[in-house]
């Protein structure tokens, strides 16, 4: 994931170093897996269409994108959460 956020531009990085480490303990595997799959989206955007602009053409990529992270975060988010609360529950 890291090596992709790389690719993209340094900010991407950085934001998500900045991000994980105001996370709460638990949710940084989940964070990796979203900035993972948005510079992913971004990388193939780039690949794909190397000479042309982001916007308007790049908008399909976001859509899927928003898509997919919205997907993921309603069916499977709590599979990559550490909750201690439900693991007490048990």
């Amino acid at each position: 994931m890291l090596v992709l956020a790389a690719k993209t531009s340094w900010l991407s990085l950085s934001g998500f170093l900045v991000h994980a480490l105001m996370s709460p303990k638990g949710t940084r595997l989940w964070l990796s897996i979203e900035y993972g799959f948005s510079a992913f989206c971004l990388l193939t955007f780039r690949a794909f269409y190397q000479d042309v602009a982001l916007f308007p053409w790049g908008l399909p990529v976001l859509v899927f994108q928003a898509a997919v992270l919205l997907l993921m975060a309603k069916y499977t988010r709590h599979l990559w959460i550490d909750d201690p609360t439900r693991l007490s529950s048990r």
